[in-house]
């Protein structure tokens, strides 16, 4: 089964983060519809899941654009915040495999992980990151695949998968 991200929701849920999503600061941003993507339903045997998609189909040379990467976490499961962490857990992290036509721009938006009673840093159902992303100066027209990795640990109350990576990939197509 997939789920969809809820039509019209723009709580304020995301913050700035690095591009290896580890040691800086957040700020809020809003969400909107056009972040709205299916993702694999997460299991006992995969308790986390994920997808990227970007934020529109076509985009020009020299134009901004945005690639989305959206977690799904199985219930009773969490995966820690994008900070390094103090103890045997491994923190989450993304790196984008770019073609050499598109480059990076800013850094990855993330959401604020929730703060446990003992002080550690989670997300739980549902996680959704952002990073700004531009098509340079003369990109003839072409279809480009975006690729990454997400690396995490799920974990419940009493014990933790082994870190793990995902894949994840999409296409966007420069128009002439």
């Amino acid at each position: 089964m997939m789920t969809l991200w809820p039509r019209g929701w723009n709580g304020l849920i995301l913050s700035s983060c690095s591009l290896a999503l580890v040691g800086l600061g957040c700020a809020g941003i809003a969400r909107s519809d056009s972040l709205t993507f299916p993702v694999d339903e997460p299991s006992r045997t995969e308790p986390v899941t994920a997808a990227m998609k970007v934020d529109r189909d076509t985009v020009r040379a020299e134009e901004r654009f945005e690639v989305l990467v959206r977690v799904r976490i199985a219930a009773g499961q969490h995966i820690y915040g994008t900070k390094k962490i103090a103890g045997p857990f491994t923190p989450t992290s993304l790196d984008l495999i770019l073609p050499a036509d598109v480059e990076p721009v800013g850094k990855w938006v993330a959401p604020r992980p929730t703060k446990t009673k003992t002080g550690d840093r989670i997300y739980t159902d549902s996680v959704l990151f952002r990073h700004s992303l531009k098509v340079r100066l003369n990109t003839p027209p072409v279809l480009l695949s975006i690729r990454g990795e997400l690396r995490c640990q799920a974990c419940d109350e009493e014990s933790c998968w082994p870190p793990g990576k995902i894949g994840v990939s999409t296409t966007v197509s420069v128009a002439p």
